[in-house]
Parts: structure tokens; sequence; C-alpha cells
């Protein structure tokens, strides 16, 4: 009563836990003094592994290394210790086997060497000289039931393995059809450019050539006065424009005057704009020259 009530709890948590361990020793020494530990129980005769089948309540006391004619359920109720932990396990081993048996994983009665491999697989640890003792007599035998286990085990996996393929094929198809769609929708957007581009030239075509038809009209029509005139402003434009010299013995201007029509469409040579940049020349009054310099 005078200790705090945690530490109180923490005494009677150890006290529980040394009770458990003092009564866990106590069934144990108790049970190694019971019929099922004694050696009329533990010696296994080499008969039993010459036995053509077994029954489940055989095969479970021979798994954990005792005689069935003396370890089985009758001894047990006879002496009263049906409740003991060894009569759990073995009972825990008859109970797995009988639920094998149930899926098809076992015959009953049991075959002693598929019943032995059939242990292996479960983790089951049977005597190793009853193990000799059937493998000698038998030989090693084929566990059908291991195998077909072992063969679901590869066929999942190829399906497992073909799902994840067919997944990936899925996701590349549909980034790949994406991909066709991004590049349909650009050559749509590509062809209307070029549509539109084609419209412009030759739009563009018509009214050049309705201006060379215009021009080629109105030069036929020009008279002497007129065509003087003519001839006049295009040298004027062309001094103060760009930067023509008229009495300079090689001029760059007319290149760059053929250039600059052959930009806008209208085919003119060098040499027109230098024919005509001289006859415009010999137009000139004679006090020019003073004038342009």
């Amino acid at each position: 009563q005078s200790q705090p009530e945690e530490a109180v709890r923490r005494m009677f948590r150890q006290r529980l836990l040394e009770i458990k361990q003092e009564a866990a020793a106590s069934v144990l020494d108790r049970e190694a003094s019971l019929f099922f530990n004694r050696p009329s129980a533990l010696s296994v005769n080499q008969f039993w592994g010459r036995m053509a089948l077994w029954s489940i309540g055989e095969a479970a006391a021979l798994t954990l290394g005792r005689d069935p004619r003396v370890v089985n359920w009758e001894a047990f109720e006879r002496e009263g210790v049906s409740a003991t932990p060894f009569a759990n396990t073995l009972r825990n081993v008859e109970d797995l086997i009988e639920r094998s048996v149930l899926a098809g994983l076992l015959d009953n009665p049991l075959e002693p060497s598929l019943y032995l491999a059939w242990c292996e697989r479960m983790g089951l640890g049977a005597p190793p000289e009853l193990i000799s003792e059937v493998e000698d007599l038998k030989g090693a035998r084929f566990d059908l039931p291991a195998a077909y286990w072992r063969l679901m085990d590869v066929h999942q996996q190829a399906l497992d393995h073909n799902q994840a393929w067919a997944e990936a094929y899925a996701d590349l198809k549909s980034e790949h059809e994406a991909a066709l769609r991004r590049l349909a929708e650009m050559e749509a957007l590509a062809m209307n450019a070029f549509e539109q581009l084609d419209a412009e030239i030759a739009e563009r075509s018509t009214e050049i050539e309705a201006l060379k038809a215009q021009f080629a009209k109105a030069a036929k029509e020009l008279g002497p006065k007129e065509t003087e005139s003519l001839l006049k402003a295009y040298l004027a434009s062309t001094i103060y424009g760009l930067g023509f010299d008229p009495w300079a013995a090689k001029s760059p201007i007319p290149g760059q005057i053929a250039a600059e029509a052959q930009r806008l469409g209208i085919p003119v040579s060098d040499a027109t704009a230098l024919k005509w940049l001289r006859a415009a020349v010999e137009l000139l009054p004679p006090k020019a020259e003073a004038s342009v310099a």
C-alpha cells in the first residue's frame, strides 16, 4: 500500500512473468515423465518405413518421432493428458494433414514417400531415420503434387509477365495514337497555312499582272512629251532618292533599281535601268550639274 500505483503494476507484471516461466518449466518437467516421452514411445521401428500406407494418425505420430502403437488418442484419453502441449502439437499436425487431403494435395491413406515429400514442403521435420528407411526401400518418389504447384507458380509468373507486357503495350499504343493525333493536327495546320500562302501568292500575282498590263498600256499610250516628263521624274527620284551621279563613269544604282524591281515581281534588267537613266541624263539642262552638286 505504501508503493505508487505504477510500481505495484510493474511488480505485478514481473511476478506474472515469473509464474508463467515456472508453470512452463513445470509442464515440461511433467511432460518429460509422461507416456509419449518414454523410450518405448520414442523408438520408431524400421517396419513403419516398409509399410505401403499410413493413416493420418500414424503419419502425425511418426512425423513427431513417436511410435503410433504407443502414441495415439486412446492412450491420451486413458492417461488423461489430452490437453498437454504435445497433444496440442499432435492435433495440429493431424489437422494440417486432413486439410491437405481435402484440398487434394494428399491421398488418404497416405503413401509414405509422397507424404514425406509433403512434410519437407510444409516445413515439418520428419525423423531422418524414417526418411532414410523409406528412401532405401522405395527410392525418392516423384512428388506429383509438388511438381504441380511448382508448375502452377511458373504458369502464374508467365501470366503476370504477359500482363505486364500487355499493360506496357497498351501504354505505348496510347502514346502512339496520341502522337499520331498531334501529327495530324500539325499537318492540318501546315496544309491550311500552305493554302493561305498559295492564295496570297495567287492574289499578289494577279495584282502584279494587272500592274504590268497597266504599265504596258500606259507606256504605249505615252506621247513624246509625256515620255520626256516621265524620264525626268525618274532621273530626279534616282538622283535625290538613291544618290545617283549622272556624270559618273560607272554607277551601282542601275543594279539597285533592277534588284528592287525584282523584289516587287517586276522583271527589269540592269541594262534596261541603265538605258533609261542615260536617256534621262540627256534631258538635263546645261546648268543642272551645278544644281546637283
